[in-house]
Formats: C-alpha cells, structure tokens, sequence
C-alpha cells in the first residue's frame, strides 16, 4: 500500500494461532522491507495504479485535493523508497505478547521504518460481528521522523544549505532565470526541481532540472548536483510530438559537455553536473534553461 504521505506500507497477515506469527514473519517482512526499494519502482507502481479506470479520482480521494500534484506525489513515493522510509504492519486477530515485543524494540532500532502491529479481534452476537482493533507500536513510532516529517526546503535554507559561496551564488541565479521566465519552484526537504505547465500536456508539470543543496550525494532516481533534462519515461507523449522533440533536445544539450554526466537511471532523460562545474559555466546553464522555458512557452 502508499499512503497519502506517499509512504510505502508493507502489510503481512495472519490469524493468531499461527506458529509463523510469533519468529518467521518477522524475518519474512524484514526481507520485504530490505529489498523494497531494490525490485520496485515508483514508476512501476505508479503504472499498475494508473491502470484503473478511476485512478484520478482515487488519488483525489487519497489526499483530499481535487486536482493532486500526481508527479509531486510519485516523486516522494520513489524518494521514500530509494530512502527506505517505509511502514510495516503486521495484522492478525490475536498478537502474541513475543510479537508485540518484537514490534516496539523494532520501533526504538530502526528510526526510517514504522512498525506497527494491528490485533483485529471478533465479537459476535445474534446482531452480526463487531470487529475492534488495537494498535501496538504507535506511541514509539510518532517520535520517529519519517521522510514526510521531514522539514520542506526554502530559497533560503537551500541556499544556506551550500557551503561554498560560488556555488550558492549560481543555484542563486539559476532560481532566479527560471521564475524570470514563469517557471515553477518545486521544494523538497533536499533539493528543488524547476518545472512548467504546458499546454500541450496541462495533466501535470513537466519537470526540467534539479537542484540538490548536498554536493555529489544521490537523491530521488540517482539525481544529484545540479542536473538537467526530463523524465522521459514518466509521460505518454506522442514521439514526433512538438513538445517531447523541443524536450529530448533539452536534455541531448548537454551530451557532449565534458563537464556533465549521463544519469543512469530508468525514465530519466538527463545529465548532471558538479557544483563546481556548475559554478564555472554558470552563464551557459542560465541561457539554455531560459530557451528552453521560453521555447516550450511558444509551442
């Protein structure tokens, strides 16, 4: 499951007489939570989601937006994976003692992961059943700081947030060139993206650089520094449409730069470079974002 904070939650049952609920599944969610971020995606998730017929409405529902930012959304969802802020729940009708035990020791030891367990007893009568839950593990979780506590960045904690006053003076111009030409700031709690809404693809924003305050350190997707092109793989843009041609050659701009990266990571279309490197070419980097914008504004 994902939650609305676009936390991945784990969810193993069981019925209270079971052996395995007191030692093996435990081991047993341990390696799903270990591998979590290994075999999925947020971009395989978010495409089984988007296979419903009433997915906008369901995520809508979800955050109670009538019209949900789905790639701020997602974004966490994979920043939460790639980070293993995850939640793991256990439910059955009876929780032995053994594993609540289990669960608030886990609570204290793991301060990324969530670990709760949900005892779900039955009452019956002649009326029908009464189904009364209890939750254990909640109070040691609520201290802990998952990724969606996790304070949100400013221009101005992003800025302070680098340490070389060259480099902060260049992330300083690059935020400036692109509201200058109506694009958006989006804050994370460790990098900014720049974006823009078009009107060839009005369902989301289009994404077109990111910008990391800690230096060469990996974030969402394998993006790091300052890195620029477009998620390629996250829209269902017609090949030889205007837009996805005007945005492959953003991100082929800077393939045959020295200084610049390709990112190796699936459904991102785009390169990344040093701050230093950055700061060096810092008028070039402000004139192709500021064609860019102001191309895709024309089309």
């Amino acid at each position: 499951m994902i939650d609305r904070r676009a936390v991945p939650t784990l969810v193993e049952t069981k019925r209270g007489d079971n052996r395995e609920l007191r030692r093996t599944i435990v081991g047993q969610m341990l390696d799903y939570a270990a591998h979590a971020s290994k075999y999925w995606s947020a971009n395989e998730l978010r495409g089984q989601f988007e296979e419903h017929e009433d997915a906008d409405s369901r995520l809508s529902d979800l955050l109670d937006q009538e019209e949900p930012d789905r790639e701020e959304f997602w974004t966490l969802v994979e920043t939460n994976l790639n980070a293993k802020n995850l939640r793991l729940l256990f439910v059955a009708d009876r929780i032995p003692d053994e594993l609540a035990t289990v669960v608030e020791f886990l609570n204290e030891q793991m301060p990324r992961i969530e670990v709760l367990a949900v005892e779900i007893k039955q009452f019956r009568g002649d009326s029908g059943c009464i189904l009364v839950p209890r939750v254990i593990g909640r109070l040691a979780a609520s201290d802990r700081p998952l990724a969606a506590r996790r304070a949100v960045l400013n221009r101005k904690s992003f800025l302070n947030a680098l340490a070389k006053p060259a480099v902060r003076a260049a992330a300083g111009s690059l935020l400036d060139t692109a509201e200058g030409h109506s694009a958006r700031l989006h804050w994370g709690s460790s990098m900014v993206s720049i974006r823009m809404q078009h009107a060839l693809w009005p369902r989301e924003w289009l994404t077109l650089a990111w910008l990391s305050a800690a230096p060469n350190q990996s974030g969402w997707n394998n993006v790091r520094d300052f890195t620029f092109g477009w998620t390629d793989g996250w829209y269902d843009l017609e090949p030889d449409s205007p837009l996805k041609r005007r945005l492959d050659t953003w991100a082929h701009e800077f393939a045959e730069d020295a200084f610049s990266t390709r990112l190796d990571s699936k459904g991102i279309n785009a390169w990344w470079i040093s701050h230093e490197d950055a700061t060096a070419h810092i008028q070039m980097l402000k004139h192709r974002l500021a064609n860019v914008l102001d191309d895709l504004a024309q089309l």
